[in-house]
C-alpha cells in the first residue's frame, strides 16, 4: 500500500507504525547509546581542561605585561628591603661572621659614636696610667709612644721589670675587654641577630630615608605609601607560607586598600609626584585605579 506525503506527516502516524513494527521503545532509544554517552563526558572534560589551561596562560601573559597590582615590579628601592625569611636563612647558611648593620631602633651613626667613645676612653685611660706612673721616665731611649712597647722596654731596666710586669698585663687585659665590648655592641645592633619584627621596622626606616622630602618626614603621602608597601611585601611572604593565618590576610587586604587610597589622594594633589612615587614602588597607574578584589 502506497501512502501519500500527507499521510506520512500526519501526527502520531510514525509513532503508531513504530510501535506496531519495532516495539514501543524504538524511537526513545534510537537517539543515544552507551558509547556515545561515555564519549560525551570525555569531550566535555577535555574542553573544560583546555579552557582552564588557556585561561591560566592568558593570566600569566597579562601579569607579565602589566605586573602584579599588589606587589608590583622589582625596583631599586624594593631591592633594598629585607625579606625576613630569605635574609635569616642566608645568614644561617653563610660561614662568614660579617654583620649587617641595623638602622632601627638606633641609627648606626649613634652606634659609631658609642664605639668611638670606647676608643677615646681606652686612650685616655692608658694616657693617665702613663702620666701617673711616669712610664716615659723609665722607658729606654728611642722607644715609641706605644704603652706596651714602653713596658716591654722596661724589662731591661734594673729593678723595674717585676714592678711593671703586672701593670702591663692589666693594661693589656683592659684593651682586650674594650675590644670585646665593641664587638658585643656591634652584635647587639646587628640585624643578623634580630627578628622579623625589627626587620620590618628597619624597612620602614629605609622607606622614610628614601622618600622623605625633609628630615624626619613621616607624614607625606609618598612615605606613607612606601611604608604600606613594605608591610604588604612582608605580609605577602607570610601569607604564602601560612595559608591559614586569617588575621594576616585581613591585615594584608587592609594595607593594600589603604595604600590605594593614599596613592589616589597623591594623584589628585600632585600628578608628577604621584608618577615618581609609583615608579619607585614598582606600580602602574592602572594598578592604582583599578578595583582591587582579593
Amino acid at each position: 500500500m502506497r501512502l501519500s506525503i500527507r499521510q506520512l506527516y500526519r501526527p502520531g502516524f510514525l509513532c503508531g507504525q513504530s510501535q506496531g513494527l519495532f516495539g514501543s521503545n524504538f524511537l526513545s532509544n534510537f537517539h543515544t547509546s552507551s558509547v556515545a554517552y561515555g564519549l560525551k563526558k570525555q569531550k566535555a572534560s577535555r574542553r573544560r581542561k583546555m579552557n582552564v589551561e588557556r585561561q591560566n596562560e592568558l593570566h600569566k601573559k597579562r601579569i607579565a605585561n602589566q605586573g602584579d597590582f599588589v606587589t608590583g615590579n622589582s625596583t631599586d628601592w624594593t631591592n633594598q628591603l629585607i625579606r625576613s625569611k630569605q635574609f635569616f636563612q642566608n645568614q644561617l647558611q653563610k660561614k662568614s661572621t660579617s654583620l649587617t648593620p641595623l638602622k632601627f631602633p638606633i641609627p648606626m651613626v649613634e652606634v659609631d659614636n658609642i664605639l668611638q667613645k670606647f676608643d677615646e676612653l681606652n686612650v685616655s685611660t692608658l694616657k693617665e696610667a702613663r702620666e701617673f706612673l711616669k712610664i716615659d721616665d723609665f722607658a729606654a731611649p728611642g722607644s715609641t709612644d706605644n704603652v706596651f712597647e714602653s713596658l716591654r722596654d722596661l724589662d731591661e731596666a734594673p729593678g723595674a721589670a717585676e714592678y711593671f710586669q703586672k701593670l702591663a698585663q692589666e693594661l693589656s687585659n683592659m684593651s682586650q675587654i674594650n675590644d670585646s665590648r665593641k664587638e658585643s655592641i656591634r652584635r647587639i645592633f646587628s640585624l643578623s641577630n634580630s627578628n622579623a619584627k625589627l626587620a620590618e621596622a628597619n624597612n620602614k626606616r629605609t622607606a622614610i630615608e628614601y622618600f622623605a622630602k625633609t628630615d624626619n618626614d613621616t607624614g607625606s603621602p609618598e612615605v606613607q605609601a612606601a611604608a604600606f608597601t613594605s608591610q604588604i611585601l612582608a605580609l605577602k611572604d607570610h601569607c604564602n607560607r601560612n595559608h591559614k593565618d586569617q588575621t594576616a590576610k585581613r591585615k594584608f587586604r587592609f594595607y593594600v586598600h589603604q595604600r590605594q587610597k593614599m596613592l589616589k589622594y597623591l594623584r589628585l594633589k600632585n600628578f608628577e609626584r604621584y608618577m615618581s612615587c609609583i615608579d619607585n614602588l614598582g606600580l602602574t597607574d592602572d594598578a592604582v585605579l583599578r578595583e582591587i578584589t582579593m
